[in-house]
C-alpha cells in the first residue's frame, strides 16, 4: 500500500474529484492555486495518494496590527504567515490530516523565523469553521471587511504542540518531502 506524502503542489498532481465539502476551497485549489504559486503569491502543500490531492493547505506571509500576549499595552504590527485555506477531500477527513496540515504550517513559521520575523499563524475561518481553529489553540482577533473571522496561534506556543500528538495510525501514513531540510 503506497503512503500519503506531504509536498508542495506540482503540475502533474491529480486534483480531478477533490471535494472537501466547501465549493470555494475546493474552487481554489482547482483553479487559482497553481497559478497563484507560480505568482510566487501563496505556496500549496498537498498531502497525495498516487499522485491524486486528499488535503491541501495554502500558506502566504501576512501581518496584522495587534496586541500580542506578552505586552498588552501596545498594538504592534505583527508577522507571520497566513492559513489561507485549508481542505481534507470528504473521503479521509476525521483521520487528522487537517490537525496534520495546521503543524505543518507551524512548523513552518518556526522555520521562516530563523530568517525572518515571523511571530504568529493566522487563519481566517467561516463562523462555522472558528470551533475547528480553536480547538487547534488559535484564538480569535478581528474580523475582515467580508466577515471572516482572524484566528491566530502563537508561533511562541509551539514548543507545547508536537506533532507525535496525532494518532499513531495516522503519522504512519504519511511521509513528508517539503523541501525544508
Amino acid at each position: 500500500m503506497t503512503k500519503p506524502v506531504l509536498k508542495q503542489l506540482e503540475p502533474d498532481d491529480s486534483l480531478n474529484g477533490f471535494d472537501c465539502g466547501d465549493p470555494e476551497v475546493n474552487e481554489y485549489l482547482t483553479r487559482d492555486g497553481m497559478d497563484q504559486q507560480r505568482r510566487r503569491y501563496t505556496r500549496i502543500y498537498v498531502v497525495c495518494l498516487e499522485n491524486r490531492v486528499i488535503a491541501y493547505s495554502a500558506l502566504a506571509c501576512y501581518h496584522l496590527f495587534m496586541h500580542l500576549p506578552d505586552d498588552e499595552t501596545i498594538s504592534h504590527r505583527v508577522p507571520g504567515i497566513i492559513l489561507g485555506q485549508l481542505g481534507v477531500h470528504r473521503e479521509y477527513q476525521g483521520k487528522g490530516l487537517g490537525y496534520f496540515l495546521i503543524d505543518h504550517a507551524i512548523s513552518v513559521g518556526n522555520k521562516i523565523s530563523e530568517s525572518a520575523a515571523c511571530r504568529i499563524l493566522f487563519a481566517e475561518a467561516h463562523d462555522d469553521k472558528m470551533g475547528y481553529y480553536s480547538n487547534q489553540d488559535f484564538e480569535y482577533v478581528t474580523e475582515t471587511k467580508s466577515g471572516l473571522k482572524v484566528m491566530c496561534y502563537d508561533l511562541e506556543k509551539s514548543r507545547e504542540r508536537r506533532s507525535d500528538d496525532l494518532p499513531a495510525s495516522d503519522m504512519d501514513l504519511l511521509s513528508v518531502d517539503n523541501g525544508l531540510d
